[in-house]
């Protein structure tokens, strides 16, 4: 596409209208994601249902958390699959209009991996709600001569390519404390797991979280997370301070991305690891507390109590703590005041 093609494009899409083009897959159709009058113009074209949402398209991987809030883990796996031939279900921020999530805070992100179409992105300025090219519960068109034929003036501009016809898209639900797979196509389960080896959790407990300690490893082995262990490895009395400050030195010297830590009630081990210079560590009593210490507090590090909480709660939070994201904004602000006073 040169740039008179480009100007083309843009002027159209900001006029309300729908184009079509090319993806890896199949011949796709956009409008701008912010404008209401463009959506609902796609959905007449479509002949689609209101409650289905359609994916939100990117020109760079960088613009992703500008609309939705990434955890380390789903930075590590779209920083390790995009651009290419991979959808992901992420929460949407509040700049994403409510009739492309459906009010359900979710959106679908894709960053195509063909450049011509990156360039397009780029040079319209914002990212692009994009379904595939054809009538709801018909067969996706692959060819711009299709499009053409099957769509004639109802569009505003079709790009003369044709798509490359290949497998659909994987698409990864990352919403959720697991990662669920909805639609496999060439980037497998298996291949996000082993992304997700290089992610390192640090754990530890004293005797009275032993059993819960090594529940939570497996856990974490299972789902391909890296594990170290410091202990301690049986239900013999011991001090709770020497195993906190092992796992929070970990993660404080950037040897594990996140810290787990157990004892009787939590409360011990998670103020012998906020000892350590660098470690936030909240105990997460509920479901809610899990998620905010990371939205709100940054925390690095995550404490239970084993003798006041139930496992299978426990090991829910952790999924909930490691999916979660730091916000930033004014909790930042808070975050620093708490770091310029340890320093």
């Amino acid at each position: 596409m040169n740039k008179e093609e480009l100007l083309i494009i843009k002027k159209v899409l900001e006029e309300n209208q729908v184009i079509a083009f090319p993806t890896e897959t199949v011949m796709g159709l956009g409008v701008l994601y912010d404008n209401y009058a463009a959506y609902t113009r796609l959905n007449e074209i479509k002949r689609r249902p209101e409650d289905k949402p359609y994916t939100m398209m990117f020109a760079k991987v960088e613009d992703i958390e500008k609309y939705a809030y990434l955890s380390v883990r789903d930075k590590r796996l779209i920083s390790r699959f995009m651009p290419g031939p991979i959808t992901v279900l992420l929460r949407a921020k509040n700049n994403v209009p409510g009739y492309v999530t459906h009010d359900t805070s979710i959106i679908g992100i894709r960053v195509p991996d063909m450049k011509n179409i990156r360039d397009m992105l780029s040079f319209i300025g914002k990212p692009l709600l994009v379904p595939s090219a054809n009538r709801s519960n018909q067969k996706p068109l692959s060819t711009y001569k299709e499009v053409e034929e099957e769509f004639k003036d109802e569009l505003g501009y079709i790009v003369k390519e044709d798509s490359l016809n290949q497998k659909p898209s994987t698409i990864v639900d990352l919403t959720k404390g697991d990662i669920i797979v909805i639609r496999e196509g060439n980037i497998t389960l298996e291949q996000i797991k082993k992304e997700l080896e290089h992610m390192k959790i640090a754990i530890g407990c004293d005797h009275g979280g032993y059993d819960y300690k090594e529940a939570i490893k497996n856990h974490l082995l299972n789902k391909g997370y890296e594990v170290e262990d410091v202990g301690t490895n049986s239900t013999d009395s011991c001090h709770y301070p020497i195993y906190g400050f092992a796992a929070a030195k970990l993660v404080a010297e950037g040897k594990c991305d996140f810290g787990i830590v157990i004892c009787t009630s939590g409360e011990g081990i998670a103020i012998a690891a906020n000892k350590v210079k660098g470690i936030r560590c909240g105990i997460a009593y509920n479901d809610d507390v899990a998620h905010l210490i990371r939205e709100h507090n940054d925390a690095n590090m995550i404490a239970f109590g084993q003798k006041f909480m139930e496992l299978e709660d426990v090991i829910r939070r952790v999924d909930i703590f490691l999916s979660a994201e730091f916000m930033g904004g004014k909790h930042a602000t808070r975050v620093n005041l708490i770091t310029d006073e340890e320093k």
